[in-house]
């Protein structure tokens, strides 16, 4: 991935890079990730690569306790900001919603170098981008990749698209 962000940024591309993974079931998963990241951050800082990282708040112990996936994830946006780099938190399905709007708002106090996906086929994201908006926080507005119920996202896709349109504008 590194060779291939070099290549990319010589060619003027900006790049994002993230270490796959999601719904860690052990604190040791959730701490090899810190260690993932905090490897990555620095690689990307050493080897002078325009871009940042994106994570997934349930491959730092969300689904062990949210203690634990607070505690690591705030470990990497610290390193983050030690390196001056930024940290995408990205969205995963409506019940981690509600903790990770939460939660970007401690983070975005800590350090401003981080940002938060919202999914446009949430029912819920006109709130959480105004609430995001207004924390001075900064959004990677995406559709949504998550099966999710009617009651808490469209379900088709000309109303995911329309959602996307009002909330980009």
């Amino acid at each position: 991935a590194l060779n291939v962000a070099d290549r990319l940024n010589g060619q003027g591309f900006f790049v994002s890079v993230s270490v796959l993974g999601e719904d860690v079931e052990t604190e040791a998963e959730a701490k090899a990730a810190v260690t993932e990241y905090r490897a990555l951050l620095l690689a990307l800082h050493d080897r002078h690569i325009r871009g940042d990282v994106s994570l997934k708040l349930t491959q730092f112990g969300l689904s062990v306790s949210e203690a634990l996936c607070k505690a690591a994830v705030l470990e990497v946006v610290m390193e983050a900001k030690h390196l001056g780099l930024f940290v995408w938190v990205d969205m995963e399905t409506s019940v981690t919603t509600p903790f990770a709007v939460g939660f970007y708002g401690a983070l975005l106090k800590a350090y401003d170098g981080v940002g938060l996906a919202l999914q446009a086929c949430l029912r819920r994201t006109p709130e959480d981008l105004a609430h995001v908006i207004s924390a001075g926080g900064r959004v990677r507005l995406v559709k949504g990749v998550y099966r999710e119920s009617l009651a808490d996202a469209f379900q088709k896709k000309s109303e995911v698209d329309a959602a996307y349109d009002v909330l980009m504008d």
